[in-house]
């Protein structure tokens, strides 16, 4: 609306002009007309000239004024539309002006939110410098101790070197012992034995049958000794084998002839008598040889191995009843 009033103030303030101008000009005319009445000729012709400046003049007026008022018209139309948008605008305004104060709102909470946070980040910040200086700490530390374990770690190869090779070494001594051991046992059994047939009258006495002994006989390894005069003889076969027997819960005796063969040279020779079941039972040592034989003095008798021999002398030196 203000821009059609400007317009029409405009174009009646150059009508106005106009008009005034025509005035002056028209005083001009009549003064001319006054003044160059003599010169009738030229002053009409000079009017006349103005006259077709002035009417040219008002014809541009009118053409300017005509722009003008089309110009008005488009601005006219601009400001409906613009006004149109300056509404929606002014709304759109309001809309976020109401945004922005609940933004501000919300800006204050955050904003007192973040002051707290701020402050917990301070204090955890304060923490976690702490605990960087302790982690700085226990970082030198943990490099020294890395550095300890690791001749710790080289000692305790080489220690574990040596130990398995000692256990190595045990398993192989105490293998050793166990076997010591056993043998020990059964040595210490066998000395046992041996200290009873030695030193301790027989106990448990029992009387075999021909054929246990005979069969105990091809276990004993008695006659697969070699004679040795005079290291070991006759008499040495007689009393092991008697030992032998004692071991084995028999009493076995140990016999010897003084005499001669039937060829006439001498027999001295010693030898074992038992009694089994059957009755009693020479044996000779040296060949494991079972016979029965009256054996007395004055009489001939058979000896395996030697055949007929004559009795001087007959001896018991260990008893065998």
């Amino acid at each position: 609306m203000y821009c059609k009033d400007a317009c029409e103030e405009v174009i009646s303030c150059n009508v106005d002009r106009c008009f005034l101008e025509l005035k002056v000009v028209y005083l001009k005319s009549l003064w001319v007309v006054f003044l160059v009445l003599c010169v009738v000729s030229a002053s009409l012709v000079y009017s006349v000239s103005v006259n077709f400046q002035l009417q040219d003049e008002l014809s541009k007026a009118f053409a300017k004024n005509d722009s003008l008022s089309r110009e008005l018209q488009g601005l006219s139309a601009n400001y409906s539309v613009l006004k149109g948008e300056y509404e929606r605008l002014n709304v759109s305004y309001g809309e976020l002006e109401k945004a922005h104060l609940e933004l501000l709102a919300n800006y204050t909470d955050l904003e007192s939110a973040y002051n707290g946070v701020l402050e917990a980040y301070n204090v955890e910040k304060a923490k976690y410098e702490g605990l960087l200086d302790e982690y700085g700490k226990l970082n030198t530390s943990y490099q020294q101790l890395l550095a300890e374990y690791s001749v710790f770690n080289a000692n305790y190869s080489s220690l574990l070197g040596e130990y398995e090779a000692l256990n190595a070494s045990y398993y192989g001594l105490r293998v050793e012992y166990d076997e010591l051991t056993q043998n020990y046992v059964r040595l210490q059994s066998e000395y046992q034995k041996l200290h009873d047939v030695l030193y301790e009258p027989l106990e448990n006495r029992t009387t075999p049958t021909k054929g246990e002994l005979e069969d105990w006989l091809r276990e004993d390894p008695t006659n697969l000794l070699n004679y040795s005069f005079p290291s070991f003889v006759c008499g040495d076969f007689a009393v092991m084998l008697s030992m032998h027997a004692k071991l084995k819960g028999w009493r076995m005796g140990v016999v010897g002839v003084l005499g001669h063969k039937q060829d006439g040279s001498e027999f001295n020779h010693a030898f074992n008598a038992i009694m089994c079941q059957e009755g009693l039972f020479y044996v000779e040592p040296q060949s494991d040889e079972v016979f029965q034989a009256n054996i007395s003095d004055g009489q001939w008798y058979y000896h395996p191995g030697f055949g007929l021999v004559y009795v001087d002398v007959y001896v018991v030196v260990v008893l065998y009843e």
